[in-house]
């Protein structure tokens, strides 16, 4: 026990009290140490095991609450109380860091045994919960990392690498530098798995992801995608340099005979090169773009290094479907058009919404393109084209205007949302854009696209949910978003002034939108007399074909 008090009588009343605490109960005598000041507490605390330590009036301190927190500063892995004389310490002047206040009002022996056993247990209690908040931090720092690798091969997950692109690409912008990319794909890799079985397939992983931690660069950032596919970016990288890279790489992995199973398996790759930009910001995008690449090179003979910038016609076997697949990657053909949102009680244009379209019959409606596109894991990377070409069409729109511009649920996933926003021009008020999602497209729970949703709407752009009464319409999605916009589908437009039934489905789907405080979008509106229900139900909005097609 240290007593920090320069009143003696202070020191032998609680010296009294404590020894009549141990006696009584038949504990062991604590040894006893009294000092008159702060300074001397804490030399004497940086010598001696005190379990205790109370603070009365030392020397030079006008409150014991500065005192108490001074000396527990000093010394955080003790216990250390305030004595004070009143019934009531100054709460201003509690200690900080301290466990608490001893009253010596009233105060006997048997309570002072009490209140001290409760101090020291209480220590304990904070000490071991120091201890599991410490071991939850680490659990939770190696959770954080285990989210990000590969377990496996140790490299880089999709996950992972999804945040390196992020970082690089920013680099890139703010350095104007090149950053260049590598997809490595092992040849044959299915004979492996299917001759030998799947556990020697994993070796061979291993082994890889081995030869590339070997053959590749301090800087660069290697990543298992899935199956046998590596993704690696290198910063601050020409084609020139990559291209010694990818050909170093490649051999390493030729030159590396792996015997397994006792046979010798010879292990290659074909490898494609690119150099990226803020164009294919997502893992999904860039990969659209080089396994087309990979293909060419497994097309000419396989273990070799292929570049996009060696495409030109595409192989000579390229059949009319990967001809348009390579025009959709490349963007050249897609272009947009824009349809007007009216204000239906005068009919005057409030805002466009922009549209796609592609100059590559048959595939020129975007129901058509996106189609193929999805079958062929190009959908991000043309949405995301889709996306670009409508902003770069909306700048040409008077100031006021607003601009809908639609995006696959599947984009804003992909696609870093803090990108997607960076995107938008500054000539215009984040307000007045606003991303349309279909609601055709939400699968399942609508909660995955909550934090991007959340992320628009922070920085002011507005949200739509398109397509609502088409038949797989969902309350949730609505109530999980809460849109600033409900587009109504042309379903519940077409027919409306002769059909009540029709009617009274769409009142309650205007009750709902009113409901979130949604404006409400009338779409499809193609004869004046649905327009003039359309205006009696209390519609504000609307476009369609009475008033001409897209262009």
């Amino acid at each position: 026990m240290l007593l920090v008090d320069r009143d003696e009588s202070t020191a032998r009343f609680v010296r009294g009290l404590f020894d009549d605490a141990s006696a009584g109960s038949g504990a062991s005598s604590w040894e006893f140490h009294v000092c008159s000041d702060v300074h001397q507490a804490r030399e004497a605390l940086a010598v001696s095991a005190v379990d205790l330590a109370l603070v009365g009036s030392p020397t030079g301190e006008e409150h014991r609450g500065q005192a108490a927190s001074e000396l527990a500063t000093s010394a955080p892995e003790r216990t250390v109380l305030a004595l004070h004389a009143g019934p009531d310490p100054d709460d201003s002047a509690a200690p900080l860091g301290t466990v608490g206040w001893l009253p010596l009002q009233g105060l006997t022996g048997p309570l002072l045994r009490r209140l001290l056993d409760a101090a020291l247990e209480r220590r304990s209690l904070q000490d071991e919960l120091a201890l599991v908040r410490n071991q939850l931090r680490v659990a939770h720092a190696q959770l954080a990392k285990f989210a990000q690798i590969d377990p496996l091969t140790g490299l880089l997950n999709r996950r992972g690498l999804q945040q390196v692109l992020s970082r690089v690409l920013l680099w890139a912008r703010h350095d104007e530098t090149s950053t260049a990319a590598l997809l490595v794909d092992l040849d044959d890799f299915r004979n492996v798995n299917e001759s030998l079985g799947h556990g020697v397939g994993d070796v061979l992983l291993r082994e890889t992801a081995q030869v590339l931690r070997d053959s590749l660069r301090s800087g660069d950032y290697a990543a298992r995608i899935g199956g046998d596919e590596f993704l690696v970016l290198m910063p601050r990288t020409d084609a020139r340099e990559a291209r010694s890279v990818a050909e170093r790489t490649r051999l390493c992995l030729s030159k590396s005979p792996l015997s397994l199973e006792g046979r010798t398996v010879h292990a290659t790759a074909s490898i494609g090169l690119t150099e990226i930009s803020d164009a294919t910001p997502s893992v999904d995008e860039l990969l659209a773009r080089m396994r087309m690449v990979v293909r060419d090179g497994k097309l000419s003979g396989k273990n070799r290094v292929a570049a996009e910038t060696d495409r030109t016609e595409g192989p000579r076997d390229e059949s009319e479907r990967e001809r348009f697949l390579a025009a959709f990657r490349n963007g050249a053909t897609l272009r947009a058009v824009k349809q007007g949102i009216h204000t239906l009680a005068d009919e005057t244009v409030a805002g466009y919404e922009f549209l796609s379209r592609a100059d590559c019959p048959p595939f020129s409606m975007p129901q058509d393109f996106f189609r193929l596109c999805f079958e062929n894991n190009l959908l991000t990377l043309v949405d995301h084209q889709c996306f670009r070409r409508g902003l770069e069409a909306a700048s040409a729109l008077a100031p006021g205007m607003h601009c809908h511009i639609n995006l696959f649920p599947s984009t804003m996933i992909d696609v870093p949302v803090g990108h997607l926003i960076d995107s938008l021009p500054t000539d215009r008020a984040p307000e007045q854009y606003c991303i349309e999602i279909s609601e055709q497209q939400i699968i399942g729970d609508p909660s995955y696209l909550s934090e991007p949703v959340a992320a628009f709407k922070k920085h002011g752009v507005k949200i739509a949910i398109d397509d609502v009464g088409f038949g797989r319409s969902c309350l949730e999605s609505l109530a999980r978003l809460e849109p600033d916009v409900v587009k109504i589908d042309r379903k519940c437009v077409n027919g409306l002034a002769g059909d009540d039934a029709s009617k009274r489905f769409l009142e309650r789907l205007l009750a709902v939108a009113h409901a979130l405080g949604s404006e409400v979008v009338a779409e499809g509106i193609e004869t004046r007399d649905d327009l003039a229900a359309l205006v009696e139900m209390g519609v504000e909005y609307g476009q369609g074909f009475l008033w001409g097609r897209p262009a």
